[in-house]
């Protein structure tokens, strides 16, 4: 055999092909006993050649059923289907839509510009017969399973499919699961390492922060953090602080830049930070917008500073009148503002907070406003600060000497610490915290990072020591569980209105996507080598920066879990231990695992 011949077979043989479909009417080729026929037969010559041709909704519903063993079915609820501006279809009945098929690459996409959720939505997946076919009571083991018994195409860095799939489905081989079952439960009543005051008292050393508790809490995933913040600012009465790495100027972000400077205009005090060298590549028009509109903005320059302290700002929250804000990951971007989690845009997570803890955002806020202005802040507010944190220390809701009390209660509620890391404070201050965190979970570990990246044998860079304990901990017997991006989702969209911005992304995306991927699968690899460590992949983009560790401590923020921003960014993260919290999150991650693959190692990708 040749080495090029052998070559070819490492790239596309992984595993057997799976049986879970009956194909042999349809695949490899068309008989006259499968519902594709006709149409086929139909097809203009050319078309017939390159094996394309179009089919109507009701023949691919016959095409499913008689491939499928009942698995993909036509979905019995109605509902109204929408174009790709989210704008309704003139004609509502299903059996006049038409789709393309390419039946090389075992793809169909619809003719009538259906929105990415339409057609996600006009077919669902049974999940029960999928796990009794697999021989397995969980639908995340049954994917496990199934993808590990598939083909794996290292080339196109896909797994083979055995029917055609629907365009919008990206990688997956069912429709998007849009509702789940909740599987995770939340924090069991059993001693934790959390739920002491030594982890507390090591983390307050650590970070230079404090637990504060009587904290509300709530998750926003996707565009309803947009929608949330819009609300937050409109019914601000004193002011708005704001720091977001990217703001770009468009149509939708118009939304948000109106409601600031309608604040503003009406003698509020609204203030924007932003990163600068993005911001001069491709936000511009913001900022003229803003400063136009009365908002105060100053651009975080430590990018372009020689030295020591050279960082990217990459820190995302904002304080509304001093008693609610949001942390999280999501920029202020059309990817963010109009992802529905299912619409190929941005998977992002976002904590509304309202509490002692919110006086921790504003603290810092007065910090990063006074080194990148180089001016001080109001006096009033650091007295604001001050007296807050006065009477929140003896109301008994900020401090160590409360943390005995608070920690007794056999399940947490409200308990929550702010952190930010910077050239502004402490650089590593979030590296540490994860890793100490990470030192003392005893049961299971769930993350998402946007990608990942260490150096094996460097323990100097935090990102290591971080992976170093996550990869012991792995092999110790307890699961950790990273999603993260594929090839699926996309990478980079120009949203500003520099042309050279617009032109840039888009070759980046043609040239680069790619490529990326391959990369960042050579690192997914190494770390899936590990004894229970688990890497699964979304259909949509990951941009989300969370942790769930032993269904007791919840943390989002804008924190990847990679080398920058460990060693080199402005960060910011909240740890918060609350029960509801816990739960929502859980059950969120559940339902971006189920619409994930999971990344699976070949014979020839072990040492």
């Amino acid at each position: 055999m040749s080495k090029f011949l052998f070559f070819i077979i490492l790239l596309t043989a992984h595993a057997q092909s799976s049986t879970l479909f009956e194909v042999k009417d349809c695949h490899p080729k068309i008989t006259s006993s499968c519902p594709l026929h006709s149409y086929a037969q139909n097809a203009g010559r050319i078309d017939r050649w390159k094996k394309n041709f179009v089919i109507t909704f009701e023949g691919l519903k016959s095409y499913y059923q008689h491939t499928s063993n009942g698995l993909i079915f036509e979905n019995p609820e109605s509902y109204e289907l929408l174009d790709s501006n989210h704008k309704p279809l003139e004609n509502q009945l299903r059996k006049h839509l038409t789709f393309k098929v390419d039946y090389d690459k075992k793809v169909v996409t619809s003719l009538n510009n259906l929105s990415p959720e339409s057609a996600e939505k006009l077919f669902r997946f049974n999940s029960s017969l999928f796990n009794d076919l697999m021989g397995e009571d969980h639908f995340i083991r049954s994917k496990a399973k199934y993808y590990n018994e598939t083909r794996f195409n290292r080339f196109l860095l896909r797994f083979e499919r055995d029917i055609l799939l629907l365009n919008d489905w990206t990688s997956l081989i069912h429709p998007p699961i849009f509702k789940l079952e909740e599987i995770e439960k939340a924090a069991e009543n059993n001693p934790s390492p959390f739920r002491t005051k030594d982890y507390h008292v090591e983390m307050d050393a650590l970070t230079q922060t404090e637990l504060t508790t009587g904290n509300e809490l709530k998750l926003f995933v996707n565009n309803a953090s947009y929608s949330e913040k819009i609300r937050l600012i409109k019914n601000a009465n004193k002011f708005v602080f704001l720091a977001v790495m990217s703001f770009a100027p468009t149509r939708d972000s118009d939304r948000i830049i109106e409601a600031l400077i309608e604040k503003a205009q009406a003698g509020l005090d609204v203030r924007v930070i932003m990163e600068k060298v993005w911001t001069l590549l491709a936000f511009k028009k913001t900022v003229a917008k803003l400063k136009a509109g009365g908002v105060k903005v100053i651009l975080s320059d430590d990018m372009v500073r020689f030295g020591r302290n050279q960082s990217l700002f990459h820190s995302k929250y904002i304080v509304v009148d001093g008693v609610v804000g949001v942390v999280g990951g999501q920029n202020l971007v059309d990817r963010s503002h109009k992802a529905s989690g299912y619409n190929h845009f941005n998977k992002d997570t976002d904590v509304r907070v309202a509490g002692p803890v919110v006086v921790d955002l504003m603290e810092d806020y007065i910090k990063l406003w006074q080194r990148f202005s180089r001016e001080d802040f109001p006096l009033i507010y650091k007295k604001f600060v001050l007296e807050k944190k006065a009477s929140q220390r003896e109301a008994k809701i900020r401090g160590s000497e409360n943390y005995s009390q608070w920690l007794q209660s056999k399940t947490s509620q409200g308990l929550c610490r702010f952190i930010s890391q910077g050239a502004h404070s402490d650089k590593y201050k979030i590296s540490r915290a994860y890793k100490a965190t990470f030192d003392k979970m005893q049961k299971q570990l769930y993350f998402t990072s946007q990608h990942i990246s260490f150096k094996p044998k460097d323990i100097s860079v935090w990102s290591s020591r971080i992976y170093s304990t996550l990869f012991e901990k792995a092999k110790s017997g307890i699961p950790v569980t990273l999603i993260t991006n594929g090839i699926d989702g996309g990478f980079l969209k120009s949203e500003g209105t520099n042309p050279f911005a617009a032109f840039f992304t888009k070759r980046m995306n043609n040239i680069t996507g790619y490529l990326s991927t391959a990369i960042r699968r050579n690192k997914l690899e190494y770390v899936s080598k590990i004894d229970n460590f688990e890497v699964w992949q979304h259909f949509q983009y990951i941009h989300s920066k969370v942790a769930l560790v032993d269904s007791e401590v919840a943390a989002i923020g804008s924190y990847n879990f990679e080398t920058y921003s460990a060693e080199h960014s402005y960060e910011t993260a909240i740890f918060c231990q609350d029960q509801e919290l816990v739960k929502t999150l859980a059950n969120d991650l559940t339902l971006t695992m189920a619409n994930s693959t999971p990344l699976v190692l070949d014979s020839n990708s072990h040492e």
